[in-house]
């Protein structure tokens, strides 16, 4: 499928969702107003919460608007479990991410509950994934990461296809990027982020395997950077079940 194919990759409206408000009407206004009562008083209009950024069709939190200037970012652990801090390339912290995992499985954490959020400085959830469990493996499990805006509107999935094989989806299920690494003798060598039809775009390498590092164009849309966010974030959580 190419980059210019029309996919169905338009979340429901994010002032619908967060704040209630109806989409726009074509109907015409009353032709006239009611008279109102003699010494009435209009009621005080209701305080709303910050209106949304939009950009094109995407809306999504305020919070994650610093993630379109950004077109690389680093994630590395935290003190404390499933806990991470994600930096620019200058190295300063522009969000952090917290995961919980509900599981009786010391060897498959994934058998349970794990869920994350990708957070502001000040711990306000902006995105968040749910990563499910699609299949048992002796090397490796299957499982897809189901990605939305806080507070629920879903963007896509990270579809863990082999060892170091990911998928990345919209919301109708059409294939936005593939993620591989190829083995060397030591360690895993970047993974290419490319498109369908092959052409890479960026890339998510483990630096000095303690943390990873995605690029990708800085124009790119939201929804896409934060998918590979998550994936990124995902990645790095995987390397730490691992060494446990």
């Amino acid at each position: 499928m190419s980059e210019g194919r029309a996919t169905n990759d338009s979340p429901p409206s994010y002032s619908e969702t967060m704040l209630g408000v109806p989409a726009a009407s074509n109907s015409l206004p009353p032709a006239s107003t009611p008279a109102r009562k003699a010494n009435s008083q209009p009621a005080p209009s209701p305080a709303l919460p910050p209106v949304p950024y939009s950009v094109g069709s995407a809306s999504f939190p305020p919070g994650l608007a610093p993630l379109l200037s950004h077109h690389g970012l680093t994630v590395t652990c935290k003190t404390g479990t499933l806990s991470y801090m994600i930096k620019d390339i200058s190295g300063q912290e522009v969000f952090t991410a917290k995961g919980g995992c509900e599981t009786n499985s010391f060897f498959n954490p994934f058998a349970g509950r794990t869920e994350f959020a990708i957070r502001d400085l000040n711990k306000l959830p902006l995105v968040k994934f749910l990563v499910i469990l699609d299949e048992i493996g002796f090397s490796f499990s299957k499982s897809h990461l189901e990605v939305s805006f806080v507070p629920d509107i879903p963007i896509g999935q990270v579809k863990v296809r082999g060892r170091n094989e990911y998928d990345v989806t919209n919301n109708g299920g059409d294939l936005i990027y593939t993620v591989e690494a190829e083995v060397g003798c030591c360690e895993i060598l970047p993974y290419k982020i490319c498109s369908p039809g092959g052409m890479q775009v960026g890339s998510i390498e483990q630096v000095n395997r303690v943390k990873h590092k995605v690029l990708f164009p800085v124009d790119l849309d939201i929804r896409r950077k934060a998918l590979l966010l998550s994936a990124t974030v995902f990645m790095q959580m995987a390397i730490e079940l691992r060494r446990r």
